[in-house]
């Protein structure tokens, strides 16, 4: 009986705790990355609006990547990084 509760106990503990140390590890992995996305952001941004004329104009997706660094830095990176490739714009290393 005191086997059987030890494994049960064991079992529940692991069950229990399992999503705080997925949760930590994530949250371990990047604060770096996510400190510096809206900064990273912004640097494509002005580097694409340097390297893509005015006149040739931009998409509406592209356009809102730019403006929304700030509130969404990963979705603009992404949206940004793609636009820049479909240009042959050269994308900056992260910092």
């Amino acid at each position: 009986m005191t086997t059987r509760f030890a494994c049960l106990a064991s079992i529940a503990a692991i069950t229990l705790l399992m999503p705080v140390a997925v949760n930590a590890q994530a949250n371990a992995a990047s604060p770096r990355a996510g400190a510096s996305d809206p900064k990273y952001c912004e640097t494509l941004a002005q580097r694409y609006a340097a390297q893509h004329p005015i006149m040739e104009g931009s998409n509406a997706s592209t356009a809102t990547a730019m403006n929304d660094c700030q509130s969404d830095p990963q979705g603009s990176t992404a949206t940004l990084m793609h636009a820049m490739q479909d240009e042959k714009i050269a994308i900056p290393p992260r910092p």
